[in-house]
């Protein structure tokens, strides 16, 4: 049993904006649990006082720029 997935094949770092107001998130490779996304950001934050909380675990690599996260402590 064969499953699809979606790859496309181009330069992460081709067509992005000189100007954007919001992120852009755009899915790279999919299949069952498994998602691959580019996001690009350009000072872009989470507003104050709010905690993302999702169900399902997240590898993350920065490839240009700088970023801080907060994880959370247990």
């Amino acid at each position: 049993m064969s499953s699809k997935s979606t790859l496309l094949t181009k330069n992460i770092f081709d067509n992005i904006p000189e100007k954007f107001t919001e992120e852009i998130i755009e899915n790279i490779f999919t299949k069952p649990n498994l998602v691959i996304e580019r996001i690009i950001s350009n000072g872009h934050s989470t507003l104050a006082n709010h905690w993302y909380d999702q169900l399902g675990d997240e590898w993350l690599i920065l490839l240009k720029g700088e970023a801080t996260i907060l994880l959370e402590s247990n």
